[in-house]
């Protein structure tokens, strides 16, 4: 029908125009909701890779030198398999804020992409019955349009959006944790850098009194930090985890299961 080709006409001149000037509400949507998972896995992971360096240097720092020993031991030892977990949790957030920054730089040039497409095959539905091979074409270019401009930013944005309310105020106060614990994590590290600094003048100091004396502070600030970050193992560890779950279900679970209700949805349409 000639009103029905004019509209199709009139909507694939107008998806072309969004595309030429880069309009897309729903893309920039999901790139912002994006942009906001990436940002927070990245702050989760400055802090555990911070509270990852404190472990490592308490683990190398050696004791016994000071008070003459033959041979130095190292006793914070022991905190190398919380170490070992702590570094692998911070390496899958760091994936998934990859991931998350891959996908807002992604959604602006996919939805053009979709726009142009679903455009194309507006203004081929318009063209005349009697063109061969056209019509399922079209069909087929309009689904894809559809997908790219506006399903797929569509969902993810629904599924985002779900799971960071569901998900924030166990978000906030894992970060909280971590940021606590990194607190404490960046000043044993200044603390170990600040006394290796100062190593070379203490070289030059003598007597047998004060060489008990930095040797009784060295381990009782061993013995601090080491039973801070023991204590705290599991309730870091228990962070972590809580991160991942949360950040997997706004990146990935929630947005899929979106998509397969509105694909069951509109398969149940047809």
């Amino acid at each position: 029908m000639p009103a029905q080709r004019t509209v199709f006409a009139v909507l694939g001149l107008m998806a072309l125009l969004l595309a030429t000037f880069q309009v897309s509400i729903l893309s920039d949507r999901g790139a912002a909701a994006s942009r906001q998972i990436a940002e927070t896995a990245t702050i989760a992971y400055v802090s555990l890779r911070a509270i990852n360096a404190a472990l490592s240097v308490a683990q190398e720092i050696e004791v016994g030198g000071s008070l003459g020993a033959s041979a130095s031991a190292r006793p914070l030892k022991v905190l190398e398999p919380v170490d070992d977990t702590i570094e692998r949790i911070a390496g899958a957030i760091f994936a998934i804020a990859a991931l998350s920054w891959i996908l807002s730089a992604a959604f602006g040039p996919v939805s053009l992409i979709g726009l142009v497409v679903l455009g194309l095959a507006l203004l081929a539905s318009a063209a005349p019955k009697g063109w061969p091979g056209v019509a399922p074409l079209a069909q087929a270019g309009v689904r894809l349009g559809l997908v790219f401009a506006v399903l797929l930013p569509l969902v993810f944005t629904a599924g985002a959006s779900l799971g960071r309310i569901g998900t924030e105020t166990l978000t906030n106060e894992a970060l909280a944790t971590l940021d606590t614990v990194a607190v404490r994590a960046r000043e044993t590290v200044n603390n170990e850098i600040e006394a290796d600094a100062s190593g070379d003048d203490e070289a030059f100091l003598s007597g047998v009194r004060q060489s008990l004396s930095d040797a009784f502070g060295q381990v009782s600030g061993l013995a601090g930090a080491g039973r801070y970050y023991w204590d705290n193992a599991d309730v870091v560890l228990d962070a972590g985890f809580k991160l991942i779950a949360a950040f997997l279900l706004q990146t990935l679970i929630l947005p899929l299961v979106m998509l397969v209700l509105v694909w069951r949805l509109a398969g149940s349409l047809r």
